[in-house]
């Protein structure tokens, strides 16, 4: 892990104990952070990606990272990663390491159990209007307390949101090139983690990990080019190794 990624978890720690009212000035442009600031298309640099593309046509395109929307559980952010002839992968994104474990073994065991009864490659979980048919026949004593949506995105995300929002990421995804070593397989998968500049998401710095590549901790970076609204994705998460 780089230095400045581990000063940046240390520093966490101490950003957690603000009080209730401090939180309520974080970032740079104040109020609580709101996650679904991130939605939107930033154009990503990463060094090592660019050594490993050709000067073919394909190479002319921009290497992107797409912020889509939130999980249905709404602690996750779903994204997509594309790096010329390189790697073209599904993203998730959490506010820390025990939410993205939860949100990775939701998804694997939503897959593995619905397989024979959703198209492959759909998150889990019922659609909201499966959702919304099925509170109308409950009684209304076992109904849920509603909360609004916007209160319950800022409170999954609340403790990583200090002054710079910091997010775990999980990827899965396809190799674009061969290589000659066959130990390298077409389906890769690995870590990352994501800082970005400020609660307005417009920049972020951060590394990720690709075994089959030999990349450990390599630097990303991306600016966003286009803010977004929500948009549907379907998520394509298969089991991960043990």
């Amino acid at each position: 892990m780089a230095d400045w990624e581990d000063a940046a978890l240390s520093n966490r720690h101490m950003h957690n104990r603000v009080g209730r009212h401090g939180r309520a000035k974080h970032g740079k442009s104040g109020g609580a952070f709101d996650a679904r600031k991130t939605f939107g298309t930033y154009e990503v640099k990463c060094p090592a990606a660019a050594k490993l593309a050709t000067s073919d046509a394909d190479s002319a395109q921009a290497a992107k990272l797409e912020i889509y929307t939130l999980n249905y559980g709404g602690n996750a952010l779903l994204a997509e990663l594309f790096l010329p002839q390189v790697l073209h992968a599904t993203v998730l994104l959490a506010g820390s390491r025990k939410t993205m474990n939860a949100v990775v073994r939701d998804l694997e065991a939503a897959r593995e159990g619905s397989e024979e009864d959703m198209d492959a490659g759909t998150e889990a979980g019922p659609t909201r209007s499966d959702r919304d048919e099925d509170d109308g026949d409950e009684d209304e004593e076992h109904t849920q307390p509603y909360e609004d949506p916007t209160n319950r995105v800022v409170r999954e995300f609340e403790k990583n949101s200090f002054r710079s929002p910091k997010f775990w990421m999980r990827w899965q995804g396809q190799l674009l090139q061969s290589s000659t070593d066959s130990s390298v397989t077409d389906s890769t998968s690995g870590p990352g983690y994501l800082i970005f500049s400020g609660n307005s998401c417009d920049k972020f710095q951060g590394t990720f990990t690709c075994q089959q590549l030999g990349w450990h901790n390599v630097k990303v970076s991306g600016w966003k080019t286009a803010s977004r609204s929500a948009r549907d994705f379907a998520v394509a998460w298969h089991q991960e190794p043990e």
